[in-house]
């Protein structure tokens, strides 16, 4: 919440690096943060009230780029798995950065 509600650029960028650095650490039970970002982040954009100001580009533009939603790869573990569950991995990746780079085109 705070990382979408801070009106410090600083703070911004060192959050989102923190969420993304910390994802798959036992701290957090290796929580996937990137589903309930996308969303949130699509909500600000289609709200009512958004308005594109040179700041809300820029904090968009930092949290998606410093959480790599827009990064396509896979970054869940791959060993053990079957090949559809890698493949839904993947499919997972592809359509958030889709989505994020979505965000980024109409800013």
């Amino acid at each position: 919440e705070l990382l979408l509600k801070s009106n410090h650029l600083d703070q911004i960028s060192g959050l989102a690096t923190l969420i993304k650095h910390s994802e798959f650490d036992d701290f957090d039970n290796l929580n996937e943060f990137r589903p309930e970002l996308i969303v949130k982040l699509e909500d600000i954009v289609r709200s009512n009230d958004f308005k594109t100001s040179k700041f809300q580009k820029k904090r968009l533009s930092i949290i998606i780029y410093n959480t790599e939603l827009n990064y396509p790869h896979n970054k869940r573990e791959t060993l053990g798995k079957t090949f559809n569950e890698v493949n839904n991995d993947y499919l997972l990746y592809q359509d958030i950065s889709i989505r994020a780079n979505h965000i980024l085109d109409s800013l």
